[in-house]
């Protein structure tokens, strides 16, 4: 399992990512991390490219550069994912 940080205009995220082909993000509960699908990421791996991000402030990301609503966060991911 592969583990590295992404760029974001809002600070660094930390994720994890496994296997090739269609991939699937997976977004952890409020105040876990990506961590809470360790055991689910290799099971997974075998027919998806699994990739498991910490959110914003959670994890081993970075803190957001100010208080983050709903909106904040969707904006994030989708910067992860297009980085």
């Amino acid at each position: 399992m592969k583990k590295g940080y992404v760029e974001t205009p809002e600070g660094q995220v930390h994720y994890r990512s496994d296997g090739n082909g269609e991939p699937i993000l997976l977004l952890h509960q409020t105040a876990f991390s990506s961590d809470e699908y360790s055991d689910m990421i290799p099971i997974l791996a075998k027919n998806y490219r699994v990739i498991a991000m910490d959110t914003m402030g959670y994890g081993s990301s970075d803190k957001p550069p100010r208080e983050f609503t709903i909106e904040d966060y969707a904006r994030n991911i989708v910067h992860f994912l297009d980085a």
